[in-house]
C-alpha cells in the first residue's frame, strides 16, 4: 500500500518524509483545481492529498477514510476512486448550496430596492404625463456647447442650451442665433419634478417651440417603460435565480443611468 501512494507522489519506494513533503508540495500546486483546468485535475488534487495524509499519518489516515464498497472483489485503487468521485460531488453540492445562498442573500436586498425602483420610475411616468406648467421668464442666454471628440482630442458643437433665470433647456445646434431677441420667452415644465421639457420664445409677435433634444423624458424616456417591464419578469415570469440575479443587475444599471440623467439634465 505504501509504494502504491509513493507512485502517486511520483517517488520510489526508498523515499524519504523530506521527499514525501517536497513531492506533495510540487504535485499539489500542479493539479490545483483553481490553476489546473483539466476535468482530472480535482480528481488528481485529492488523490495526491490522500496519499500524502496516508505516507505522513498512516493512523489517522486509516480512521478517517470511508469505505464505499468492501466487496473482497473491489480493488484498493477502485475503492478510492469511488470515495475521491464521491467527495468531488460533495465539494459540487457545497458549493452550490453555497452560491445559491449567497444569490438568495442578495436578491432579498434587491427586493427592498426593487421597491424604489418602482416608485421612481411611477413617479417619473405621473410626471411626463401631467399637463405642463408654463413658467414665464424674463432673461435668455444662447449658450454654444463644445464636447471633446474621444478620439483626436477634437471639439464638437453638440447643442445650444437656452439659459433663462429659473431653468436651463439644451436644444439642437444652429436653431437660434446667439444674438438673436426675443420680446417674450415662456418654459414648459413637468409639475412634480420642474424638468423643462420646451420654450416658447416669441419674436415680432410670432411664437417659435423649441423642445428639449435629449433627456430623461425624450431619448431615454424609454428606459421607464423598459423598467416596469423589467420588474414584471423579476417579480412574476423569471423563476430561476439566476435569471433574477441578471434582472436584477440590469435594473440596477438602468437606474444608475436615470439618476445621472435625472440630475444632470
Amino acid at each position: 500500500m505504501r509504494d502504491y501512494y509513493l507512485e502517486i507522489l511520483e517517488l520510489a519506494p526508498g523515499a524519504t518524509e523530506k521527499d514525501i513533503k517536497s513531492a506533495y508540495r510540487r504535485l499539489s500546486k500542479q493539479y490545483h483545481p483553481d490553476r489546473n483546468p483539466a476535468a482530472d485535475a480535482e480528481e488528481k488534487f485529492i488523490e495526491i492529498n490522500r496519499a500524502y495524509d496516508y505516507l505522513t499519518s498512516p493512523e489517522r489516515f486509516v480512521h478517517s477514510t470511508t469505505v464505499v464498497n468492501t466487496e473482497p472483489e473491489v480493488s484498493e485503487k477502485e475503492r478510492w476512486r469511488a470515495q475521491a468521485r464521491e467527495q468531488i460531488r460533495q465539494r459540487k453540492r457545497e458549493e452550490a448550496a453555497a452560491r445559491e445562498a449567497l444569490i438568495r442573500q442578495l436578491l432579498s436586498y434587491f427586493n427592498l430596492a426593487a421597491i424604489a425602483i418602482l416608485a421612481f420610475n411611477g413617479l417619473l411616468a405621473i410626471d411626463f404625463l401631467l399637463p405642463r406648467k408654463a413658467h414665464q421668464q424674463q432673461s435668455l442666454k444662447v449658450e454654444k456647447v463644445f464636447e471633446y471628440s474621444r478620439y483626436g482630442g477634437t471639439q464638437t458643437y453638440s447643442y445650444d442650451n437656452l439659459r433663462f433665470e429659473d431653468f436651463s433647456l439644451q436644444i439642437n445646434t444652429g436653431l437660434i442665433k446667439p444674438d438673436a431677441f426675443f420680446d417674450e420667452a415662456t418654459v414648459l415644465a413637468t409639475r412634480i419634478f420642474q424638468k423643462p421639457q420646451a420654450a416658447l420664445l416669441t419674436a415680432d409677435g410670432q411664437t417659435t417651440r423649441y423642445e428639449l433634444a435629449f433627456g430623461i423624458y425624450q431619448v431615454f424616456g424609454l428606459l421607464i417603460p423598459v423598467m416596469f417591464l423589467l420588474l414584471v419578469l423579476y417579480q412574476y415570469v423569471v423563476k430561476t435565480l439566476d435569471g433574477k440575479l441578471t434582472l436584477a443587475i440590469l435594473m440596477l444599471v438602468i437606474l444608475i443611468i436615470q439618476i445621472l440623467l435625472f440630475v444632470m439634465v
